[in-house]
């Protein structure tokens, strides 16, 4: 097999893992609109979730967040810690609305931004 060969099939298989994840995305159901109330920035609280309680998949039996209550007040510094698989990114995907809240509220007054450690 010549190594020009070789470099088309690696591409062509690319190209297929691609417009697989594009396919994907796009045929994916839109995210629940009501997940998250955003407003303008009033008062000491930037960020909260009362009782929260999430899924990634609307249908699933075990929330993958549970009871969660979360305040951040204007000036503060957060940081979310913890080992692998705890609940981090769900967390912080939950605050910007890609999880399925199935309880609870959650307020985001102000903007907010989110950049993935996994790029897309």
């Amino acid at each position: 097999m010549s190594r020009q060969f070789a470099q088309i099939m690696n591409s062509i298989v690319q190209a297929m893992v691609s417009v697989r994840r594009l396919s994907n995305f796009l045929q994916s159901g839109e995210l629940q609109p009501n997940a998250v109330v955003y407003g303008p920035p009033n008062g000491k609280l930037i960020m909260e979730i009362k009782d929260g309680e999430f899924r990634w998949n609307a249908t699933s039996a075990q929330p993958t967040l549970d009871g969660i209550d979360v305040e951040v007040g204007r000036g503060e510094l957060v940081a979310v810690l913890g080992r692998v698989g705890s609940g981090k990114t769900s967390l912080l995907s939950a605050i910007a609305g890609e999880m399925h809240k199935s309880d609870g509220q959650v307020f985001v007054r102000g903007s907010v931004a989110y950049a993935p450690q996994n790029p897309w």
